[in-house]
């Protein structure tokens, strides 16, 4: 299966310093080199403190598109009622005796 749409989070940003998450930026472009991923946009979050996840969203929702997805099976119809049978069956049962 080959993945058409890669987002890579750099999560826990807000526990480092600027220029190490410079670095980690780096670490990760060049990590992903020559892979499936290289070119994904790499977005710096923080999930604690809720920074950049707007962006993370709004990713999602504009630059990846909805899958097609296969009609749901048709609904078999139901099969009658095992009590409205069984009150039949015993209508029938007492015709029968009554005769």
């Amino acid at each position: 299966m080959r993945l058409a749409h890669i987002i890579i989070l750099q999560n826990k940003i807000d526990l480092i310093q600027e220029s190490a998450a410079a670095n980690q930026h780096e670490q990760i472009i060049r990590f992903i080199q020559g892979t499936i991923a290289e070119g994904a946009p790499i977005v710096p979050i923080s999930a604690q403190l809720k920074y950049n996840i707007d962006v993370v969203c709004e990713y999602i929702v504009h630059k990846i598109p909805v899958p097609a997805r296969a009609s749901p099976p048709p609904v078999a119809p139901s099969p009658p009622s095992l009590s409205r049978h069984a009150v039949a069956v015993r209508q029938r049962s007492l015709r029968d005796l009554m005769r």
